[in-house]
């Protein structure tokens, strides 16, 4: 029998039992459908995260400290050492001082950080509200808004405002270390707005604070020219006896934990397809009990057991990739139902747009393919015991 005859009878199983066809092949749509769903919500969480705490830059870029070493130091001739590895591009230091900020008649302690605004981009630091400041702004400040909270302000209503602050500097009286509260006279405008409100800290010029003398940094941020070359970079740094980490480190393992997230949300999914497997796997049994005298006939004009064998495995597959079909597109639209929905409730409480739901494009193609095989081996056996049926008692069959 031709392949397109057996594709011609198989085609019968849509018109005749349409009901019953047509639930079998939701209910495969179903698990199919949960398991985009809850795949690309894993995917989704897990690509909002990373572009939270990463830019491009950020993922290339390695933080030196000197740890709880008493002895190492990271000075301009650290620098320098840092610059002339291999592979480094660029190298960005933060000098980390305590200070207290001063707005309008209020006082609040907070932590001073100096910067080159190349910091703000190695770092991978996005804006609230405003910019990060660049080498002309010698009198502009970037905020968390902690520090607004402290003073009242208004995130929306920080731009432009006036603020003052006043640094704690150990310095060398003889023989002893004291620390002083040195008052920075410069009144800085805020140009930037940081979402954290959980630490109170700001971001000023690091030329600003060379009045202070302060020679020791706290850290370096450390640009590598490409990925693949971080782990000799980080090691170069390492020997020199510094703690390195890097972005990419913290990336790879939340890649591995959202992929344990995704394999758990996926087999909540599967459970649902398996469910509508066993309700394939019956409506392809009572077809075939339905069909005996069908397939006497079929075999008494000249079909062999293996045209039946096609012909019922056929069905099966049709009733699998079509599912897997009709599961992808409810699936994808559920998705965007209820991100569209989510987005709507968090712009009315203040909040910004997200996308939860991300859906490669090799996974849809992956999930279609998994219905087909879906398909295939709930077909076997019916399939089987179809092939092997005697064709005189088939006809004898009531």
């Amino acid at each position: 029998m031709r392949s397109i005859d057996i594709l011609r009878l198989a085609m019968r199983i849509f018109k005749h039992n349409k009901l019953r066809t047509f639930l079998t092949v939701l209910g495969v749509g179903i698990g199919i459908a949960a398991i985009l769903f809850l795949v690309s919500l894993g995917y989704g969480i897990q690509q909002l995260t990373v572009d939270k705490i990463a830019s491009l830059d950020s993922i290339v870029t390695l933080e030196a400290t000197t740890g709880d070493s008493s002895i190492l130091e990271i000075t301009n001739d650290t620098l320098n050492k840092f610059k002339s590895i291999k592979n480094v591009v660029e190298v960005s230091p933060l000098i980390n001082i305590s200070g207290q900020a001063v707005y309008a008649n209020s006082t609040g302690d907070v932590v001073v950080n100096g910067v080159e605004p190349d910091y703000f981009r190695l770092e991978g630091l996005t804006m609230m509200h405003g910019n990060q400041f660049t080498k002309n702004d010698e009198d502009s400040v970037v905020v968390s808004t902690a520090v607004l909270s402290m003073f009242g302000i208004n995130p929306n209503d920080a731009l432009s405002q006036r603020i003052k602050f006043s640094y704690f500097n150990t310095v060398k009286d003889g023989s002893k270390n004291e620390t002083k509260l040195e008052e920075d006279t410069t009144e800085y405008k805020i140009v930037g707005v940081i979402n954290d409100d959980g630490s109170s800290y700001v971001y000023l010029p690091l030329g600003k604070l060379a009045y202070l003398n302060i020679s020791n940094y706290y850290s370096a941020k450390i640009k590598v020219n490409n990925v693949s070359n971080i782990d000799q970079v980080k090691s170069d740094v390492a020997s020199l006896g510094y703690n390195v980490t890097a972005v990419a480190d913290t990336l790879d393992q939340m890649n591995k934990i959202f992929q344990i997230v995704r394999i758990v949300l996926g087999a909540l999914g599967i459970i649902a397809l398996i469910v509508a497997s066993i309700g394939m796997f019956n409506t392809m049994t009572i077809s075939l009990l339905e069909r005996t005298r069908e397939i006497g006939i079929m075999k008494s004009l000249g079909a062999g057991n293996f045209d039946v064998w096609k012909l019922f495995l056929t069905e099966a597959i049709m009733i699998g990739f079509l599912g897997g079909v009709i599961g992808t597109i409810i699936g994808w639209s559920l998705g965007k139902i209820v991100n569209f929905g989510i987005n709507i409730l968090a712009t009315s409480l203040g909040g910004e747009k997200v996308n939860l739901f991300v859906t490669p494009l090799w996974f849809v193609i992956s999930i279609i393919a998994f219905s087909f095989f879906v398909g295939f081996f709930t077909g076997i056996y019916p399939a089987k015991r179809a092939a092997k049926i005697n064709p005189l008692e088939a006809l004898r069959y009531e």
